[in-house]
């Protein structure tokens, strides 16, 4: 029998391309499987460092090509996935200019209302005592107008902190469950912080557009909602200060009745459709008059006593007119 010997790269018997073809073509079985293989296949890292008398360092060229390859793949990898962030990125704040323009152009008969009786507001605080700046500060920061007007008449008088606060907790007590039903139409997707500037921009006329809506509402939609009431309310509380200097004592003091003119305004005409609305404005009456007239109540201070009025009232109306669930809008 024939004894197979070993080939080694670069040695005289090792045999050339074309052995390889004849050595296949006549179907030696004695030739190395292995090698046809190597050497069809061309040559590999692991023969060219078996090859004797070479130098097995790979050239710089050689390396600097495989880094400028494997570079320029990976920025060809990751450019398409930056373009797509750069698009959604856009397509977001196009989304989001177009939501806020929608917000605001919903807010436009809202804000107009508003102007008008802020504007009142502000001569009623000049006529209290207080200045343009304070005026329009309170706007800013309590967008509210009974809440408003009722903390005016408190810190104009000099009433405590804690009687100005416990006020203003029971006259907007409202807005609580106004933020709770909000709340269930945001999703989960907005942060605290973005919740809390919502918050401030909650009163009864923005509910109500808001709540109207259907689906999520988004952020972007409902700060253009905000917007125009809070420009609205500031810029008219600005003007009806700002005339109170200019116009005659006398008439400061009629248009300051405005008011008042607003709040029975609203209250006749639903008063007249809704005898549950008529007991509460009834009972809210009497029971100021009893406060004003009876000694003893009447040395009570306005906070305490709007204090006491509202949650009486509120707990009378709620135990003899609960609202059923057929009831609801």
């Amino acid at each position: 029998m024939r004894e197979k010997r070993k080939t080694q790269p670069g040695s005289p018997d090792f045999p050339a391309a074309r052995d390889i073809k004849n050595y296949k073509a006549a179907g030696d079985a004695d030739f190395p499987a292995d090698l046809v293989h190597e050497r069809a296949a061309g040559p590999t890292d692991q023969n060219i460092q078996n090859l004797p008398g070479l130098n097995h360092e790979k050239p710089d060229c050689l390396d600097l090509a495989s880094q400028d390859s494997s570079t320029s793949l990976s920025s060809d990898a990751a450019s398409p996935k930056i373009i797509s962030n750069q698009m959604v990125s856009g397509r977001k704040s196009q989304n989001s200019s177009a939501l806020f323009l929608e917000g605001l152009k919903a807010s436009i008969p809202v804000t107009t209302g508003y102007f008008a009786v802020s504007a009142a507001y502000g001569m009623a605080a000049i006529i209290q005592g207080m200045t343009v700046n304070q005026a329009v500060i309170t706007s800013l920061t309590c967008l509210t107008s009974a809440g408003q007007f009722a903390g005016t008449t408190l810190i104009c008088a000099g009433a405590s902190l804690l009687e100005l606060i416990a006020t203003q907790l029971v006259i907007n007590a409202r807005y609580f469950l106004m933020s709770i039903s909000l709340a269930q139409k945001t999703g989960t997707r907005i942060p605290l912080a973005q919740r809390l500037l919502m918050a401030y921009g909650i009163t009864d006329e923005i509910y109500a557009i808001a709540i109207s809506q259907k689906g999520t509402i988004r952020f972007a939609w409902f700060m253009g909602l905000v917007l125009g009431p809070v420009i609205g309310w500031s810029a008219g509380t600005w003007l009806g200060a700002s005339a109170s200097n200019i116009l005659p004592a006398d008439l400061v003091n009629a248009l300051g009745l405005s008011m008042y003119g607003m709040f029975i305004a609203i209250f006749v005409p639903a008063a007249r459709k809704n005898k549950a609305v008529l007991c509460c404005v009834l009972l809210a009456i009497g029971l100021s008059c009893l406060f004003a007239f009876i000694p003893g109540l009447n040395e009570l201070s306005d906070g305490y006593a709007i204090i006491i009025i509202t949650v009486i009232v509120s707990a009378i109306m709620a135990w003899k007119f609960p609202r059923r669930e057929d009831q609801e809008a």
